[in-house]
């Protein structure tokens, strides 16, 4: 999994040491588009070249469906919700900022969006509550 982030301000961090900002996340997962997302994040500078970012982001995923009984096929599309809490070393040059560290995953919650009213989804037990991953 990689997530791009794109800074949105209109203030200039090359001279603050310390500061909160909010992100748009771009996830991108095989074979499939980007996932967009958003969160803040607080960042401190600890010295010319380095420092630490923490943060919570918020990101959906959607997947498409069907499912067959008999003859019938029923379309549907899972929503679901995830939150992210990066914990980053961020390094500064005067050309591009870099930041790598680990994140912790939590699943929210997920609904289903049918086209039928023949299917009915009572849990989705393929999920795991939380995940541990590397950011870059």
């Amino acid at each position: 999994m990689i997530i791009l982030t794109v800074l949105i301000s209109n203030l200039s961090f090359s001279q603050k040491t310390s500061f909160i900002k909010f992100n748009l996340t771009n996830e991108f997962i095989k074979n499939r588009s980007f996932i967009p997302g958003f969160g803040l994040s607080a960042e401190k500078r600890i010295n010319k070249h380095s420092g630490a970012e923490i943060g919570i982001w918020y990101r959906t995923y959607s997947v498409k469906g069907s499912l067959r009984g008999g003859d019938l096929f029923y379309d549907y599309r899972l929503n679901e919700n995830h939150f992210s809490v990066p914990i980053l070393y961020k390094y500064y040059s005067s050309m591009i900022d870099f930041s790598f560290g680990p994140t912790i995953d939590y699943y929210g919650n997920w609904t289903i969006n049918k086209n039928s009213s023949g299917v009915k989804v009572i849990s989705d037990t393929e999920k795991k509550d939380f995940g541990i991953g590397f950011l870059m």
